[in-house]
């Protein structure tokens, strides 16, 4: 399909981000914990499959342009400790709410970063999870992973553990936007990082890839692009980077005024999508990318491609749980959110 610039300005309006659906003006506080326990309930009468998101909020440094809700942390294991006390807490109540055990036929740890988690502590939340759910060995077991702080050691105790699916942050490979966005990871080292995957024979890896940062520009960009296709992941998101100062104050840090701003950020977006499908990557919707040969691209072909609330699937589950802090589930037609801060939900954990 061939999108000019000429078409989307013809139809650019104003709207709430995308990324995740209902969006978030639509969401309100009127849902309760009992709301939840009821569906739960419902939900554990039927013979449905589950999604299951577990959500680590732990980065060891702060990037500029994060709009996620994370927390700047010491790699010290005691956080992340304490953190699988409480989401341990949360798996038991929800399983006794379910009261029986349900098919995970998806799996998927994001952040902040899971990898801020030590080798044992993955083991450890993995065990947990298995106790209280069936995990299908077939099902998508994915992980968000910062190549920055991970080794080989660990990549391989996640092939063990059963992950077949790797998603990294990659946002741009220019040094002079790396250092304005905090988040230095040279391309050498993303390199070193897609040889591990490859090695170990995880069944797809996506890199995250954002436009719209300070310093872009179509040139810069697209030697991000042309080195991305060189690593050739089987899958790509390009995100419209979210300029929300006034949510996240850390934003505050980048110089606005370096920023290509909306047309020149439509440039960036064509530049790399063209490039894209020149190289064998079909389109996926606005952002996503697959190789023409990925499931992800055969399922769109053929009309089976499915869209929870996080992202496009080929593998859909009925229902969807979100633990941790910030996750969000959808279940029996109602979406619930758990609180955002790690206080609130420790407090509230410690309640039941």
């Amino acid at each position: 399909m061939q999108i000019t610039k000429e078409t989307i300005l013809k139809f650019d309006r104003p709207g709430p981000r995308y990324t995740s659906y209902p969006t978030a003006p639509e969401w309100s506080e009127a849902v309760t914990a009992e709301d939840y326990r009821r569906h739960l309930k419902v939900f554990g009468r039927t013979e449905k499959s589950l999604s299951l998101y577990i959500h680590i909020p732990f980065c060891e440094t702060l990037c500029y342009f994060c709009a996620c809700t994370m927390n700047v942390r010491k790699k010290e294991e005691k956080y992340g400790d304490q953190y699988l006390d409480y989401l341990e807490k949360e798996m038991r109540l929800v399983a006794e709410a379910i009261s029986s055990s349900m098919t995970i036929r998806q799996l998927h740890w994001g952040g902040g970063t899971p990898s801020f988690l030590s080798g044992r502590q993955m083991e450890r939340l993995f065990e947990m999870t298995q106790r209280h759910f069936k995990i299908d060995p077939a099902g998508v077991i994915a992980i968000e992973i910062d190549p920055r702080r991970v080794t080989q050691s660990k990549m391989r105790t996640l092939k063990k553990l059963g992950f077949n699916r790797v998603s990294i942050g990659v946002q741009d490979f220019d040094p002079q936007v790396q250092r304005t966005v905090n988040r230095v990871q040279p391309f050498e080292e993303v390199k070193r990082f897609t040889g591990w995957c490859r090695d170990l024979r995880f069944k797809s890896l996506n890199f995250d890839l954002i436009y719209g940062l300070p310093f872009q520009t179509g040139t810069t960009f697209t030697d991000t692009v042309k080195k991305t296709i060189e690593l050739c992941p089987d899958r790509i998101a390009l995100y419209s980077f979210a300029h929300v100062p006034w949510l996240k104050k850390h934003q505050q840090k980048l110089p606005s005024d370096k920023m290509p701003g909306n047309e020149g950020k439509l440039d960036i977006f064509l530049l790399a999508r063209r490039l894209f499908l020149d190289n064998g990557y079909k389109a996926i919707a606005m952002d996503h990318f697959a190789l023409e040969d990925d499931e992800l691209s055969r399922a769109y072909d053929k009309g089976t491609l499915y869209r929870n609330f996080m992202s496009y699937t080929v593998k859909p589950a009925d229902e969807y749980i979100g633990m941790g802090t910030s996750a969000i589930g959808f279940l029996e037609n109602a979406f619930f959110q758990n609180y955002k801060t790690i206080p609130e939900y420790y407090h509230l954990l410690d309640l039941d």
